[in-house]
């Protein structure tokens, strides 16, 4: 392996964050509502998800905003009808060009899987599926941390989706096998 990978918290926090959504246990503390059968029939909604969960832990320690978990209070208020937040979800800040580079790639990812998954509630049954598919773009994003950008999207987009491909596309063939260092899920 010749790049230059993310930092260990992001790398875990992109598939855990999966995870957990994929787990059905994302929004214990807001609401009784299932999520998943939403998310399934509205997959694009994650991509919403997404930004709000990526810029409000890009605040940082120093905003208490962090602290207010806008991404669960935001599904749980288009879940759930008697669900109330008093926080704002139109801030300026949640826009795409508000995300770091790699977090702009795993949104571009998501727009792609969702596109290329025939059946995306296949994908909300359990984590450890999506959790995998996270795990190899976040192990194959090439960072070039001087210049702030991703140099490889496409590549580390391109293994994610064979991924997919390969848990949930039958009689796939893999045109190159997964090194090991690809697979690992921190």
């Amino acid at each position: 392996m010749d790049i230059n990978q993310l930092e260990i918290d992001d790398l875990q926090d992109i598939g855990k964050y999966m995870f957990s959504i994929a787990n059905g246990n994302h929004l214990l503390p807001y609401s009784e509502v299932e999520y998943r059968d939403f998310l399934a029939t509205s997959p694009n909604v994650i991509i919403d998800l997404l930004i709000i969960y990526f810029v409000s832990s890009n605040w940082g320690y120093d905003d208490p905003r962090m602290f207010e978990n806008y991404d669960e209070q935001w599904l749980a208020m288009q879940i759930d009808p008697t669900f109330t937040s008093v926080l704002d979800f139109s801030l300026p800040d949640f826009q795409y060009s508000n995300l770091r580079p790699y977090q702009q790639v795993v949104i571009d990812f998501t727009q792609a899987l969702i596109v290329e998954a025939e059946h995306f509630s296949l994908l909300l049954q359990t984590g450890t599926p999506i959790e995998r598919i996270y795990a190899v773009l976040a192990c194959n994003m090439d960072i070039d941390v001087q210049e702030n950008f991703v140099k490889n999207k496409d590549h580390a987009i391109g293994r994610a989706l064979e991924m997919y491909r390969c848990i949930f596309v039958k009689d796939y063939n893999l045109a190159q096998a997964f090194e090991t260092w690809e697979l690992v899920i921190y």
